[in-house]
């Protein structure tokens, strides 16, 4: 985050975003000036170090607080969420028996030689994203007041606004922490497995331990 919005509006070089002898341009096109979110920051550092005003902060906050309840919710990230989840369904259905044997028949009708086909893989991401989106619709449709008025948007696909996505924005946003929660879950087996090894490695940095323990067979 910036230390000073004030800093940034008078900025004329814009560093943070376009790099400098100093370090990178920002690789995800952000300019701190005007972000209120840390959806889009990867903590490379990069414009902490081509600010040539020292004018970048690193700050704690509560989890996902800018990433759930941003000031602004965009359309974009809402689609995102709905592909997302549909990965997240994907990984739950592709360990059922019947999705190898499906996946298997339209190899070989489709002349495709590696798992998974890309027709099952890609429709159930895309079906279970339109499903998101038409249960959006559905309650636009039965539960919108008849005197509702959509608030004004901009013209640009992440501001334009409809009784939609006044009802689909907002219902992506809140499956975001289950579908985070998922995705770490899914690392947990891999962090119990490897996590008993950051002792001795740490150990042998200090000529400490040795590599014939049983972690390392």
């Amino acid at each position: 985050r910036t230390r000073d919005r004030e800093v940034c509006f008078n900025c004329t070089t814009k560093d943070c975003m376009r790099g400098s002898e100093d370090g990178y341009g920002c690789p995800w096109y952000t300019w701190p000036g005007s972000a209120d979110s840390n959806l889009t920051c990867g903590l490379c550092t990069e414009c902490y170090k081509s600010c040539p005003s020292d004018n970048i902060g690193l700050y704690l906050q509560k989890p996902l607080t800018s990433v759930v309840a941003p000031t602004r919710r965009r359309a974009d990230v809402a689609w995102a969420v709905a592909l997302l989840w549909g990965l997240v369904v994907y990984q739950q259905v592709n360990a059922l028996p019947f999705f190898g044997r499906m996946d298997n028949w339209l190899n070989a009708h489709t002349n495709f030689p590696q798992y998974p086909n890309p027709i099952d893989y890609l429709g159930v991401i895309a079906l279970v994203a339109a499903v998101m989106a038409g249960t959006a619709w559905v309650f636009a449709k039965v539960f919108v007041a008849r005197d509702y008025v959509v608030p004004a948007g901009g013209r640009a696909f992440v501001d334009r606004t409809s009784v939609f996505r006044t009802y689909f924005v907002p219902l992506m946003y809140g499956i975001i922490p289950v579908v985070g929660a998922d995705y770490f879950a899914r690392q947990l087996p891999k962090f119990f497995q490897h996590a008993p090894r950051v002792i001795p490695a740490v150990g042998h940095l200090f000529g400490a331990g040795s590599t014939t323990s049983t972690l390392y067979r």
